[in-house]
């Protein structure tokens, strides 16, 4: 079926995927490390363009790059660092021979920053002893602190992904009436999300009606909507990799006077919340965030 809304990227502002690298390597150059190695895959995917669900980025302080794969992503890897005109050695294959080669790759380096909020304790024992003779030390935060600042093409991505989430609950709106479940949304609803073009749904979706609202991550039940529920619905859509975090309260027919009461007071809170952060004065609210 035709993509009601296909999603043209080349369209979109450029993402400035090339300027990432040397922007972390100032980063390093304020450090005493020599060296950082990544294995989170969307500090990865930020880095230098490469969407595979396996891989290691190895970065030197002399700015010699290095990333490894298996062969399941020879040519994507090749295809996708040239799109984002990223300049590293490509090492593609197994496993065993790709950290073999991350080990001669970082050799000279007396300290090597890991990822140290984002990997596994195994993990980091097999490095200690493959970069036997360096100090392995947790690299911070340097590529979280990049991915703070968006460039153009990253927020033309942000909103795309809002506007594939918005059209699609507006599609699946004639939905909201009494007998539908809420399984039975919710598939819609996913469902025009990739009908969008979107590449996936941010996170599993929720829809939860009536006193199932109250569950903050509730998941989809075969419960079906009444008339007076309120429905919350918590979804998103990813385009290019970057998501978006949508959350509506939708009432079926009419709601009681107490639910809409209860419903005023939190729109009021979250108001209040957005003026303050729009004019400076977060502090007032700092311990209930």
């Amino acid at each position: 079926m035709k993509k009601v809304n296909e999603i043209q990227l080349d369209k979109l502002p450029q993402m400035e995927v090339g300027k990432r690298i040397p922007k972390l390597l100032d980063l390093i150059s304020d450090t005493n490390l020599d060296a950082v190695v990544v294995t989170n895959l969307v500090n990865i995917r930020y880095l230098t363009g490469f969407s595979g669900s396996a891989g290691i980025l190895a970065v030197l302080k002399n700015g010699e790059v290095a990333i490894h794969t298996d062969g399941r992503y020879g040519i994507q890897v090749e295809q996708e660092l040239k799109a984002a005109n990223v300049v590293a050695e490509i090492i593609v294959a197994s496993p065993k021979i790709q950290l073999k080669k991350l080990t001669k790759f970082v050799r000279n380096s007396k300290k090597i920053g890991i990822e140290g909020q984002q990997i596994a304790y195994d993990t980091a024992a097999r490095f200690a002893l493959m970069f036997e003779g360096s100090d392995i030390v947790p690299s911070g935060n340097l590529i979280e602190k990049l991915r703070t600042v968006k460039d153009e093409g990253e927020i033309a991505r942000i909103e795309a992904a809002c506007n594939v989430a918005d059209k699609a609950l507006e599609m699946a709106s004639s939905l909201f009436r009494p007998g539908i479940s809420e399984l039975d949304f919710a598939t819609e609803l996913d469902y025009n999300i990739r009908l969008m073009g979107a590449s996936a749904n941010s996170f599993e979706s929720i829809v939860a009606s009536g006193p199932n609202g109250a569950l903050p991550h509730a998941k989809p039940t075969a419960r079906k909507f009444a008339q007076g529920d309120l429905v919350v619905c918590d979804f998103g859509a990813i385009v290019d990799g970057y998501c978006s975090d949508m959350t509506r309260t939708v009432a079926i027919g009419k709601p009681s006077s107490e639910l809409l009461k209860i419903y005023n007071i939190v729109k009021d809170a979250q108001t209040l919340k957005i003026d303050s952060r729009l004019n400076g004065h977060n502090h007032v609210f700092n311990k209930f965030s």
